[in-house]
């Protein structure tokens, strides 16, 4: 599994993420990127730590199109850059310009 930190997805705001679920396959834009609270020294994986001794958390912002929406799950995610990566992704919200999702790293 790739170790994804915020900078990989500060480097792609604003490009499109081709993302499958096995029954939809949408374009959807990378929006932004949120640092979270620091977390435990590892991931479950052993990932590594920040110099604090802690890892840091952040969030990935994603607008795609108002229907179909997504549910909560495990998508493919090809990502430019960085190739393709399965990844837990969430809707949170939607409005006239679409629907918004969330991918979380802790």
């Amino acid at each position: 599994m790739f170790d994804f930190e915020p900078d990989h997805f500060e480097q792609i705001i604003g490009q499109q993420v081709l993302v499958s679920d096995g029954q939809n396959q949408l374009t959807l834009i990378v929006e932004d990127v949120k640092i979270r609270d620091k977390g435990p020294a590892t991931s479950s994986l052993g990932a590594p730590a920040t110099p604090s001794g802690f890892r840091q958390s952040f969030s990935v912002g994603l607008r795609g199109p108002v229907d179909p929406i997504l549910p909560d799950r495990v998508c493919q995610m090809e990502l430019p850059r960085f190739g393709v990566h399965e990844l837990f992704i969430s809707p949170y919200s939607a409005d006239d310009a679409g629907t918004y999702y969330e991918i979380v790293f802790a």
